[in-house]
């Protein structure tokens, strides 16, 4: 008797564990952290195919501009290995999500080997920074500040040129030009939210291009205008020349690229 009790105690368990696979198998993923808030996506890799109706407002020159959520990340093995099947990884995005540029004609029956959770477009009230979003018509008319244009994928600076302009923005040269980083003038939110449109651009956010001091306040509270006084050590720095190397760029970071 207890024998048999002993058997359907664990015949009960065995039930009880294997509705918990499928159960855990299909958690939705977390949500992916932008700097506008957090977006919730959806499972849908495994019952979905990608569409060209799901997915035509960010298809450009045969490839798809999207975010690709994993279970578990990959590792640079699998990285190159989902770059030869024409998924191609850029900036990271918590949790556990890329930047994409997935080629038309993926293979999308291989890719469950890769544990990835869902495929979607990247939503475009994220990528507006909300201080632009909140200051729109102040940010546009100061003339001390343009847009900053955050890109992403392997198209040429051609294109990407040739797709803001036509959405009306001005591009403006600037000495300083961070890698996929575009600054431009828009003149109404009507262009901002085209420019946010285009299928390969991640934010949009207004950037002051007037020189300011960054450390009045350090220097006074640290006494260094004393190196500059008459009656202190009266270094002027005329004639001086002052370099500041630095090879490492926070750009590149797993946990800042996309996000600075």
């Amino acid at each position: 008797m207890k024998t048999r009790f002993l058997h359907i105690r664990l015949l009960f368990y065995s039930f009880f564990l294997l509705g918990l696979f499928p159960l855990k198998a299909q958690q939705q993923p977390g949500g992916v952290h932008f700097k506008g808030g957090i977006y919730r996506t959806q499972r849908n890799f495994g019952l979905m195919r990608i569409q060209p109706d799901s997915l035509r407002k960010v298809l450009y020159k045969q490839r798809y501009y999207v975010l690709v959520q994993f279970d578990q990340l990959p590792d640079s093995i699998r990285k190159t290995e989902l770059a030869g099947l024409g998924i191609r990884l850029f900036d990271y995005l918590p949790d556990r999500a890329y930047l994409a540029e997935v080629r038309d004609s993926i293979p999308v029956a291989q890719l469950g080997r890769y544990a990835v959770s869902s495929i979607s477009q990247l939503p475009s009230d994220y990528k507006i920074a909300r201080r632009l979003q909140e200051h729109l018509e102040e940010d546009l008319r100061d003339q001390d500040k343009v847009i900053a244009v955050s890109w992403f994928g392997s198209q040429s600076i051609d294109d990407i040129r040739q797709e803001i302009t036509a959405a009306g923005a001005i591009i403006v040269p600037e000495k300083i030009q961070p890698p996929h980083i575009l600054f431009v003038r828009a003149s109404n939110a009507a262009t901002l939210n085209r420019l946010a449109a285009l299928p390969f651009v991640s934010y949009l956010a207004s950037q002051s291009i007037k020189p300011r001091p960054l450390n009045f306040n350090n220097r006074a509270a640290h006494g260094a205008d004393a190196l500059g006084a008459i009656s202190g050590r009266n270094l002027q720095g005329d004639g001086i020349v002052v370099g500041v190397g630095d090879n490492s760029s926070p750009y590149t970071h797993v946990d800042f690229t996309g996000r600075l």
